[in-house]
């Protein structure tokens, strides 16, 4: 990975997990949480959030776009069980 890379990523905040159980679904509780890892990443003093999600999981995938998050790089995963593309998408927070 090329320095500046690297440096552009410790500028931000990487949300690595955020999952909801289906029976807590369309209940502000995505909305909740993402507004407070953007505020907390604000407030330690990174520029932005990105994250990873993959292209087939609709719901998560619509649920950024809404919140404003622009795609930065797809990319083409590939395990011996799956094969899938992953969004790799930030905000500016």
């Amino acid at each position: 990975m090329k320095a500046a890379s690297l440096i552009r990523i410790c500028q931000g905040c990487c949300l690595t997990k955020l999952y909801l159980n289906p029976a807590n679904t369309r209940k502000d509780y995505g909305q909740v949480t993402f507004d407070n890892v953007k505020k907390l990443a604000r407030a330690r003093g990174k520029s932005f959030v990105w994250l990873e999600v993959l292209e087939q999981n609709e719901r998560a995938c619509n649920f950024y776009r809404k919140q404003g998050m622009t795609l930065i790089k797809s990319d083409y995963f590939r395990t011996a069980s799956q094969q899938s593309i992953i969004r790799i998408v930030r905000i500016t927070v």
